[in-house]
């Protein structure tokens, strides 16, 4: 952009996360890039879902050139459209102390403007206003 700064539009949406009666919103992030699919500790902690297996993993992060192995465990929640309820699927979750720290921002006035002209619904591709944090990421094996 002239004389101003870049916005990355990044696959977020914002979903219903259920194990057994318990629902709690939570910000969504697909990334092809990840092979596997993560639930942050906290909110895996509030869910409270029982704790189906551990997985151990070689994992390698942004910036690192060696890798470090890791146990998950690994939970099965529902994960549903907040427009579409019915519309959930059931998915093993590895649980992550984090999923990001960065700060993700919502889209400034051009992009919503831009989503409403091409009837996008805003809810399914910006974070919740009163979370910022994101506490789903999806993977290639949720993904594709």
């Amino acid at each position: 952009m002239k004389g101003g700064s870049q916005s990355v539009f990044l696959q977020t949406c914002i979903v219903d996360i259920r194990f057994k009666s318990t629902w709690i919103e939570a910000n969504l992030l697909f990334d092809s890039g990840s092979m596997r699919s993560f639930i942050c500790k906290n909110l895996a902690g509030r869910l409270n879902p029982p704790v189906i297996r551990k997985e151990h993993l070689i994992v390698y992060t942004f910036g690192k050139r060696q890798s470090k192995e890791k146990i998950f465990e690994v939970v099965k929640v529902t994960i549903s459209n907040k427009n579409h309820p019915e519309r959930g699927a059931e998915c093993e979750l590895l649980i992550s102390d984090t999923i990001t720290n960065a700060v993700i921002p919502t889209p400034n006035v051009s992009i919503e403007n831009l989503i409403k002209s091409n009837n996008m619904t805003h809810l399914d591709l910006c974070l919740s206003q009163s979370n910022k944090e994101i506490n789903v990421l999806i993977g290639a094996d949720l993904y594709w």
